[in-house]
């Protein structure tokens, strides 16, 4: 359990760095067959050998989102849902374990 908070841990860290980081020319870094991708952000470079095969959401927002990107068969679970998923997620969300109810530590 505590390779899986730490994984999803590490995937938000990777998510949030991308979100953060300063836009290119359009053109994805790496973006051909074993090509790695480079992000930076925050004045860091992360670099990433291939996309996330499984995620871990911690909040409303990103439980919604991943679903939305037609990521949903990836996630490993959630938590801290405040609220109920909405409508056009629902389906996608069920077969998702809820991890905890509430935040989800890495402890």
């Amino acid at each position: 359990m505590r390779q899986l908070a730490r994984s999803g841990v590490a995937l938000t860290l990777a998510l949030a760095v991308v979100g953060c980081s300063a836009a290119g020319d359009g053109s994805p870094a790496g973006s051909g067959p074993g090509e790695r991708t480079a992000v930076t952000s925050c004045g860091r470079t992360l670099t990433f050998a291939a996309p996330p095969e499984r995620a871990v959401t911690l909040d409303q927002s990103s439980t919604e989102t991943l679903p939305a990107l037609g990521l949903a068969d990836r996630m490993a679970g959630t938590s801290n849902l405040k609220t109920k998923v909405a409508k056009e997620y629902r389906d996608a969300y069920a077969d998702v374990p809820v991890l905890s109810p509430e935040v989800l530590t890495s402890e």
